[in-house]
């Protein structure tokens, strides 16, 4: 009896053993992708070894899985892109290890003074101060760039500008004489006046030209639908201006002349901002922008002055001057619309267009050392960056 009792808990263990071998491998949760925490055996299903912690098992749900096992882990750096689409403007991903972009700019400026009188007329009821009238120039403004992958460039900046002022003529009569033109400065303390009596006429000029050069380091960033550029480097600038008024007489002959030329020559730091915004959506609108734009620079420099006046037909000459060291501040505001296109390969070409203000304080003008210089209009710029 112990022996037939024997023999069948046998056969049973037996039987139990043989149904374990040929049924499917149970495991206590779902083995999805690259599982985690299962001992190590072997999975018949699967198809390889659920070892451990190994990685490489397909994606398999055991049928009698009643736990749900740990997410799949990514071999490869998951990227996160920002809204919806990448905006129009964004520049193109990098193929390379940088990124080289280049813009002409032009520019329809006026200048503008503080102190800006061409002529004084002395006439019966006072005296009558008028302006030299700059008309609207073209300018213009080239830079090239490198950027890197991580966004940081390095750019190099140069605009000029060259104007003058249409010349004035202003004749000496009855009740509007003496007609004169006083230049000022060494701080108030240098002054010079030519003067054009009955009969006479007083010929007035003046002209400018502006120019700088930036070499900066940048850092551009984006949030979705907007992006931002930051800029902080070294600036040089040089402005040169020449006034001057001749008088002479009925017959041409130069009675009295008064002449000034003023210089500014310096460098020091210039920081920019700038920010591009996506207006809507859409394949056309879409990639329409606003952009505003802004800059400050502090320089350092020289400011040079002479003045010459002539008298008594060319017989007399005196001759002032004045140098010391300066500031001279800078600020600059744009603002208006950009459009950006991908006609062909991977570079990124953007139009635009917008109003331009700046303001040289206290650079001097035509008749002082001390006025302040405006420009404003606007500009037309095309950039293209591979």
């Amino acid at each position: 009896m112990n022996q037939l009792s024997c023999l069948l808990s046998l056969t049973g263990l037996f039987v139990a053993l043989s149904c374990h071998a040929q049924a499917p491998f149970t495991a206590a949760g779902i083995i999805d992708g690259y599982s985690v925490g299962i001992p190590h055996s072997v999975h018949p299903a699967a198809g390889g070894f659920v070892d451990g912690y190994s990685v490489g098992i397909p994606h398999s749900v055991h049928p009698t899985a009643d736990t749900t096992l740990a997410a799949p882990h990514r071999s490869h750096r998951m990227v996160r892109t920002f809204g919806s689409s990448r905006p129009a403007f964004s520049l193109p991903r990098l193929h390379f290890p940088y990124r080289v972009s280049g813009a002409y700019e032009f520019g329809w400026l006026q200048p503008r003074f503080t102190e800006n009188v061409s002529v004084v007329v002395s006439e019966t009821s006072g005296d009558q101060a008028y302006a030299f009238e700059h008309p609207f120039q073209p300018t213009s403004r080239v830079w090239v760039g490198i950027e890197t992958a991580k966004r940081a460039g390095l750019r190099a900046r140069y605009w000029n500008l060259s104007t003058k002022a249409p010349t004035q003529v202003t004749f000496a009569v009855a009740g509007a004489t003496p007609v004169s033109l006083t230049l000022e400065g060494g701080g108030g303390n240098l002054s010079r006046t030519a003067v054009a009596n009955t009969g006479d006429a007083m010929t007035s000029k003046h002209r400018i030209r502006m120019r700088t050069i930036d070499f900066e380091g940048t850092q551009r960033l984006q949030f979705e639908r907007t992006e931002m550029l930051a800029s902080f480097g070294l600036r040089y600038a040089r402005m040169e201006q020449r006034a001057h008024a001749v008088a002479t007489d009925g017959g041409g002959a130069l009675t009295e002349l008064v002449c000034q030329d003023l210089g500014f020559d310096g460098f020091g730091p210039t920081l920019g901002f700038e920010v591009v915004r996506c207006l809507c959506g859409g394949p056309i609108l879409g990639r329409l922008s606003f952009y505003a734009s802004g800059r400050g620079s502090i320089l350092f420099g020289k400011q040079e002055q002479q003045i010459v006046l002539v008298t008594a037909g060319g017989a007399t000459l005196a001759e002032d001057q004045y140098e010391h060291d300066t500031l001279l501040p800078i600020a600059e505001l744009t603002g208006g619309l950009q459009l950006a296109v991908r006609p062909f390969g991977p570079g990124l070409w953007t139009l635009r267009t917008g109003y331009h203000a700046e303001s040289w304080f206290s650079a001097g003008g035509p008749v002082d050392t001390q006025s302040n210089i405006g420009l404003h209009g606007m500009l037309l710029s095309i950039e293209a960056a591979w």
